[in-house]
């Protein structure tokens, strides 16, 4: 016949005259009932010190390091595209995030750090407005297309600034990456040239059997996000505003999509960053 606790009339196995104590000093059915536990004095002291042991372990378990998750994740897709689609020739680079928005997927830029022994170091670095959430393969082929450039500096011949030549497109197309100008489409070489995954190619291998131990542990707001234009009140249409027609002999606005710096000058112009050691691109 089963026996109830004088404190909180909780049943206990039949055969035991009293709750059964566990590794904390209090009784099990203590641990099920506060009001019971509250009632005997003798384990208040002891409920503190738990509880307070207890908080300590579940903060320690909810703490995160956000830098060291986001860098040792991005580090081992680093190693493991380097492996897949570059045999393990590319030297770790110092890898960033950027938060420029004029820069749109990356960058890539040669040997800019080094530390005290004179060691040199690349750096690549990802555009964090591509961190939104679901988005792991698109910031990925953009790490492949920056290590593209790394690989090129270190075993090809790059074209001036940021110019991508046709040995560039060409290995791209070997790891499976298709290159297309962003003004002319039929073209695979220029200055503004995106990349994208071949069906089947080596490059969306590699990335479909990438480990799922590889992830992106932290995604992005998007930054600069235009805000929704207020509505109209009332029956009132919004009043239709021209839009001026850009007169003749105007300015074109020019950006050096590393440092964001711009320029203004006639069409066509061919201009330099030098301390990037880019060629400024046309914006709108």
């Amino acid at each position: 016949m089963s026996k109830m606790c004088a404190n909180c009339a909780n049943r206990m196995p039949s055969g035991e005259s009293r709750p059964r104590p566990n590794g904390h000093g209090l009784t099990s059915c203590q641990l099920d009932s506060l009001e019971c536990l509250m009632k005997d004095g003798r384990f208040k002291k002891q409920y503190s010190l738990w509880k307070e042991k207890t908080k300590m372990k579940e903060d320690k378990k909810v703490q995160v390091n956000p830098s060291v998750e986001q860098s040792e994740n991005l580090i081992n897709a680093f190693d493991y595209l380097n492996e897949k689609l570059f045999d393990s020739k590319l030297p770790r680079p110092m890898l960033l995030f950027t938060r420029n928005p004029k820069i749109l997927g990356g960058y890539f830029s040669n040997e800019k750090w080094f530390n005290t022994d004179g060691t040199k170091a690349d750096e690549i670095a990802l555009n964090a407005n591509q961190l939104v959430e679901g988005d792991e393969i698109e910031i990925f082929g953009i790490l492949i297309h920056e290590m593209t450039h790394q690989w090129q500096f270190h075993y090809g011949s790059p074209g001036r600034g940021g110019y991508h030549n046709r040995e560039w497109a060409d290995f791209c197309l070997t790891i499976g990456l298709k290159p297309i100008n962003v003004k002319d489409p039929d073209a695979e070489t220029g200055d503004a040239i995106n990349t994208i995954l071949v069906k089947g190619g080596r490059a969306m291998l590699a990335l479909a059997n990438m480990p799922e131990t590889i992830t992106i542990p932290f995604y992005s707001e998007l930054m600069d996000a235009p805000s929704a234009p207020e509505e109209p009140k009332g029956p009132q249409a919004p009043e239709e505003v021209p839009v001026p027609k850009p007169k003749s002999g105007s300015r074109t606005k020019y950006t050096c999509t590393i440092c964001g710096t711009n320029l203004w000058g006639k069409n066509g112009l061919k201009i330099m960053c030098m301390a990037c050691d880019q060629v400024f691109t046309e914006t709108v």
